[in-house]
């Protein structure tokens, strides 16, 4: 997971973004990032349902963004 920080950063969020959506904690968001500690089932779902949720909100705008801009 030590690629999360690149993924998270390229979604235009900050680890506290990251922690509100997920419930999980910044300082086990960074030890995951980190390679730390590891990223448990639970945890990798809800970030990738997370960062998959941004992806498609970037989507929506950058779609009305070319549809009327």
């Amino acid at each position: 997971m030590i690629r999360l920080r690149m993924v998270r950063q390229s979604r235009g969020l900050t680890q506290i973004h990251l922690c509100r959506m997920t419930g999980i904690s910044p300082a086990d968001i960074s030890a995951i990032e980190l390679g730390v500690r590891p990223a448990y089932p639970g945890w990798r779902r809800r970030i990738a349902d997370a960062l998959a949720q941004v992806s498609r909100e970037q989507l929506d705008i950058r779609g009305v963004k070319r549809a009327y801009g």
